[in-house]
């Protein structure tokens, strides 16, 4: 998977990429923010939690600065029991699917596999912890190119997914 968030106006140049720690880890993990910032004072906000995107401030049609994404003040907000108990994914890379897998289970050719299941008999959104649920690995922080690429590799068995698969996301 890559996910590009693309400068397509070349008199736009980013100012800076920034990578600042919220001084939280999960699983033994560090947990840091990514916020790139352009000229025009567009602002986006990772986490390397989730690959979250946490804010996404545009210029709207006012001329006023807006966040277009759904998001938290603070990075504590997204561990909250209340919000992960009617949990709506706010800004995360779900995965290994997104939506439902019936009876939690599919076949490749010959070979029924049969996963977790965490909404009642079906899948939601790749198992009970999913992508929205890791930290992602910050492979690429660089301001020349402004741009932040984070990666998650998930082992053959994850979640009872079959194969090894590695996810790359490309912000930039």
């Amino acid at each position: 998977m890559l996910c590009l968030l693309r400068n397509k106006n070349p008199k736009l140049q980013f100012m800076s990429v920034q990578q600042t720690s919220t001084g939280k880890f999960i699983d033994g993990e560090e947990v840091f923010a990514l916020e790139l910032t352009n000229s025009k004072g567009t602002y986006v906000k990772i986490f390397n939690y989730g690959a979250i995107i946490n804010k996404f401030i545009v210029q709207n049609a006012k001329g006023e600065m807006q966040d277009i994404v759904l998001g938290f003040d603070t990075f504590e907000q997204y561990l909250d029991r209340e919000y992960l108990k009617n949990y709506p994914y706010f800004g995360a890379v779900i995965g290994r699917y997104a939506n439902r897998i019936r009876d939690g289970r599919f076949s490749i050719g010959d070979e029924l596999f049969q996963l977790v299941q965490n909404a009642g008999a079906a899948t939601l959104h790749g198992g009970t912890v999913g992508f929205d649920r890791k930290v992602w690995d910050i492979v690429e922080v660089e301001e020349n190119q402004n741009l932040v690429t984070l990666e998650y590799e998930s082992e053959d068995g994850e979640e009872n997914f079959p194969g090894n698969l590695v996810i790359s996301l490309t912000f930039e």
